[in-house]
């Protein structure tokens, strides 16, 4: 816009938050924690291939004259608002954002349609996308109920009836239909839909390690091999501390 500096106001390829990182991550099929031969957790992330992918990741969220961090102002400085309207008065090429984002697209004079995150490369058999554990909803159980076998069936109940109900109504009407502006939109959501990611290394956040991964691009951090480093026994401790909980509430 004329001020020397690239803020808001100008054109970016890329209008993204911190998120965007840890989701390119596992649409390239990575995980932080996987499971072993017993079905326990362990930290796996390191390979070749987990190394390439980070540093690809991080080469596009490094460029500033054209990858837009939210995060990197600041969330007091640009809100959420406002960077959701950047991308819908046409300031942004690609927009990073979550699927219930998709809603207040609506009003935009901007056209636009939905994609899948990228795969790492041809070979790859499927696109992948996260489960966002900062907007995922769960529910809690006080240890002081009473009748906790009563509870859970209700819970499951609740939860098996708004699946059958609520969301076909919000997914395959709302979402695939009337927020959405073409069909191709509508056969992007079901491929996203289809292969949903959840990494235990982000739901249990194992030694801070997945929150710190994520940040690597606000901090303008490319060392990834340190990260690695450093933590790795974090990690691991974490994860053997809460396998210990488990087995000893399966006792």
């Amino acid at each position: 816009d004329g001020n020397s500096k690239m803020d808001q106001n100008d054109l970016w390829g890329f209008v993204s938050k911190n998120d965007a990182v840890t989701t390119f991550f596992h649409g390239a099929g990575g995980h932080f924690v996987t499971k072993d031969e017993n079905d326990l957790p362990v930290f796996t992330f390191g390979s070749d291939r987990d190394y390439s992918v980070t540093e690809q990741i991080l080469n596009m969220a490094l460029d500033d004259q054209n990858f837009f961090n939210q995060h990197t102002y600041g969330t007091d400085v640009i809100t959420d608002q406002m960077y959701t309207q950047m991308f819908m008065e046409g300031h942004g090429l690609f927009f990073w954002l979550r699927l219930d984002d998709i809603e207040f697209m609506r009003s935009s004079e901007t056209d636009f349609g939905v994609l899948p995150t990228p795969k790492y490369d041809e070979a790859q058999e499927n696109y992948y996308s996260t489960v966002s554990i900062h907007t995922t909803g769960l529910l809690s159980v006080p240890v002081t109920t009473s009748d906790p076998a009563r509870t859970g069936m209700i819970l499951e109940a609740l939860s098996a009836e708004s699946k059958n109900t609520v969301q076909p109504a919000y997914y395959d009407v709302c979402m695939t239909s009337k927020f959405t502006r073409d069909t191709e939109s509508g056969e992007m959501l079901n491929i996203i839909m289809a292969h949903r990611t959840y990494d235990l290394g982000c739901v249990f956040s194992f030694g801070d390690f997945a929150n710190q991964y994520q940040e690597m691009a606000m901090k303008k951090n490319r060392d990834i091999a340190s990260l690695v480093a450093k933590n790795e026994s974090k990690v691991q401790s974490a994860i053997d501390k809460v396998v210990a909980k488990f087995q000893d509430i399966g006792n």
